[in-house]
């Protein structure tokens, strides 16, 4: 690369730095425009570089996040993600990436599609890592709390159900997602438990009744 060609690198790099500093200090509106202008010369300035576009629309995304514009952050992020998989990028960064989608999807409260996005993350990386790793066990933690936010109990369980076990080995007991997990699996299966008793209860009222009626009609 000739010398025009390094100093638009750096150029490019300067102003991406700018672009990030904009966003960890606040200014949404102003780290937007940054990115949306810098963008398509991030990828005209890196060609044999993809993983410097992808980053920089993965950091964009977030912006996006903080300013409530989730749509376009989806899709910020959905091409971050097949930008850095075309450029070869290993299945744990990419599962990386698809819970930072999840998490800023939950975080906007929307919960099924941050449940899509845990469950990608987790057949992202599994293959390669096994259950027992931490993108692996954040993805099935993210998936089991947003299912009992949704009031999907059943769901949740089954969920917890396998990365409770999977958290312990990868992260310990004591950890904090551990912890968590746990205490989640709790409240799900008493959340459980009092639905099913309610449902025999309100099951055993009605032939109850239905027993009453009979005789007084007999």
């Amino acid at each position: 690369m000739g010398s025009g060609g390094e100093d638009t690198t750096r150029r490019v790099r300067r102003e991406l730095d700018v672009a990030e500093a904009l966003a960890r200090g606040g200014d949404t509106d102003a780290a937007i425009a940054a990115y949306a202008e810098l963008l398509p010369r991030v990828e005209e300035a890196f060609p044999h570089d993809r993983f410097v576009l992808a980053g920089a629309l993965d950091r964009f995304s977030a912006v996006l996040s903080a300013a409530g514009r989730f749509d376009e952050m989806t899709d910020a992020q959905e091409r971050a993600i097949r930008v850095a998989e075309g450029a070869g990028q290993t299945p744990e960064n990419l599962a990386r990436m698809r819970l930072s989608l999840g998490d800023r999807l939950r975080g906007n409260g929307r919960l099924d599609a941050a449940i899509r996005a845990y469950a990608r993350a987790a057949e992202t990386a599994e293959p390669e890592t096994g259950t027992a790793h931490p993108a692996v066990v954040e993805a099935g933690i993210g998936m089991a709390e947003c299912a009992a936010d949704l009031g999907r109990h059943g769901d949740a369980l089954r969920s917890y159900r396998w990365v409770v076990p999977a958290a312990r080995r990868a992260l310990g007991d004591a950890a904090e997602p551990t912890r968590r997990a746990e205490a989640g699996m709790r409240a799900s299966a008493s959340v459980r438990r009092r639905r099913i008793a309610a449902v025999a209860g309100a099951v055993l009222i009605a032939v109850i009744v239905g027993a009453v009626l009979w005789e007084q009609l007999a």
